[in-house]
């Protein structure tokens, strides 16, 4: 199986020292599949990068493409790291994170289902940010020669590669203007409406204390913080795969900055 580049050593940052494992198969990548990634009965497909492919494409162009399993806190690669694929999450939560020279850590994205990491590498051949899973991540690993081929006989895919870039510039806008900005208060109030993951914006995807402070430039003692006192107000509660939150009070907390 093809694995990704930097799975194994060590990753500096809290929670990620130690010896990495390499990202498990699935069936999809069992030798004994024919076909490995099964991308025509894969049950997200519709969400993915290739959803817009042809019975035919799929048949003859996807073959080289690897699904992998990551274990919450694995590294996928490193910022630096030469790159031949980019990533689409199936399930699970993905952090792109920038260390800084002097051990300080910034997560400048979080990328959920149907997400794409690594696009930087279709025209860069470097990987500009660590990525890491959060929870337990499921992805499926496409060599950048599928991509450029299928991208130029496929101008649906070209058009999804373009949304794809859009959006990681529009989060890119999102974390200058309204995360980076106003009261502690107000910029947590943004990111956990931001990470809603139904579309009554009640749940959250869970982040540790340490992962929003890195995502948002503040404290973990500032952090932790805030969620104490939306806790305290109803505003917030939590488990261990996600947050229940009240968006009405929470957009009003946003908007008040």
């Amino acid at each position: 199986m093809l694995m990704a580049h930097s799975v194994m050593g060590e990753l500096r940052g809290a929670g990620m020292l130690g010896a990495m494992k390499p990202p498990a198969s699935s069936y999809c990548t069992d030798a004994s599949w024919v076909g490995r990634a099964d991308c025509r009965h894969c049950d997200v497909r519709g969400t993915m990068l290739f959803s817009t492919l042809s019975e035919a494409d799929l048949d003859g162009m996807l073959q080289p493409v690897d699904n992998l399993q990551l274990p919450a806190k694995a590294a996928l690669y490193r910022e630096g790291d030469a790159g031949d694929a980019v990533y689409t999450v199936r399930r699970g939560l993905v952090r792109l994170v920038h260390y800084a020279p002097n051990g300080a850590r910034r997560i400048v994205r979080l990328l959920k289902p149907g997400d794409v990491a690594g696009l930087e590498v279709l025209v860069d051949r470097h990987y500009h940010h660590a990525a890491e899973a959060v929870t337990a991540t499921d992805l499926c690993r496409i060599p950048m020669g599928v991509v450029t081929q299928l991208e130029g006989r496929n101008p649906a895919l070209h058009q999804a590669l373009l949304a794809r870039w859009q959006n990681s510039v529009d989060e890119a806008d999102t974390v200058i203007t309204e995360l980076s900005t106003g009261s502690a208060h107000a910029r947590v109030a943004r990111f956990l409406l931001q990470a809603a993951c139904n579309d009554q914006r009640t749940e959250c995807h869970y982040l540790s204390r340490e992962d929003t402070a890195a995502f948002l430039g503040l404290t973990v003692e500032t952090v932790s913080r805030v969620f104490a006192e939306f806790k305290r107000k109803g505003w917030l509660t939590e488990n261990a795969r996600c947050y229940q939150i009240d968006p009405v009070e929470l957009k009003r907390v946003a908007a008040a900055g």
